[in-house]
């Protein structure tokens, strides 16, 4: 959901998908049952993320994940 810098077009700031993709992708994942999982190093694709149900996110940096860790102890 977000690039890398390995990629060299794109980097880890950028985001690739939309909302409406994203939610729209979740959203048939798991009505078949299967879970989602996203590689999600940027502050939009996180927020998409959490937004949208993803179940497990892969590669977000320090800062992220102690976001995510807050937002995970406030439900």
């Amino acid at each position: 959901m977000s690039g890398e810098e390995i990629t060299e077009r794109l980097r880890a700031e950028d985001t690739t998908f939309d909302d409406q993709s994203v939610a729209a992708a979740v959203e048939e994942a798991h009505s078949l049952g299967v879970r989602v999982c996203a590689h999600a190093r940027s502050d939009e694709s996180i927020r998409q993320c959490l937004q949208y149900g993803v179940d497990v996110v892969c590669s977000p940096s320090v800062r992220v994940f102690r976001i995510l860790i807050r937002e995970d102890l406030s439900r």
